[in-house]
């Protein structure tokens, strides 16, 4: 059997077809797409997104506000139509993380507060994040977190 293989050696189509093999890899770690500058375009910062503004929210939870909003800032440059208040997200997200920790500790009263607050800067914040459904009650969650 005599057969030729012809391989497609051209640099642009390897670089192409490196960045499509690594896509996901990418889309997952925006700091290593940072740093590959040859993959970079726009379609994969869109996609990209996400990750980091799923980055911010951890770093607010954590109380690395200014982090969070660093990555906030960064989702919306890379995709425009995200149209986050990134101080806003990562102040209402860490003032619920406040909430919880009052409710854990049986203070009602100033956890219901934090909630509140954290809901005049967005007023569709998930108040328990642990819970699959959307709590916005401030008493509700705050009496249900004390119970737990």
């Amino acid at each position: 059997d005599i057969t030729f293989k012809l391989w497609n050696l051209n640099p642009d189509f390897l670089v192409e077809l490196g960045c499509n093999k690594l896509e996901g890899y990418l889309i997952d770690r925006p700091e290593k797409l940072e740093e590959l500058k040859v993959c970079q375009n726009q379609e994969i910062f869109i996609a990209a997104a996400p990750t980091l503004v799923e980055q911010g929210e951890e770093l607010a939870r954590n109380n690395q506000v200014e982090d969070a909003v660093e990555k906030f800032n960064k989702a919306n440059k890379w995709n425009p139509e995200l149209k986050i208040n990134p101080k806003g997200k990562a102040n209402s997200i860490s003032l619920v993380r406040e909430g919880i920790e009052l409710a854990q500790k049986g203070e009602v009263k100033a956890a219901v507060e934090k909630f509140k607050q954290a809901q005049q800067i967005d007023k569709n914040i998930d108040l328990n994040p642990e819970t699959k459904k959307l709590d916005n009650n401030p008493e509700t969650v705050a009496n249900e977190i004390k119970k737990n």
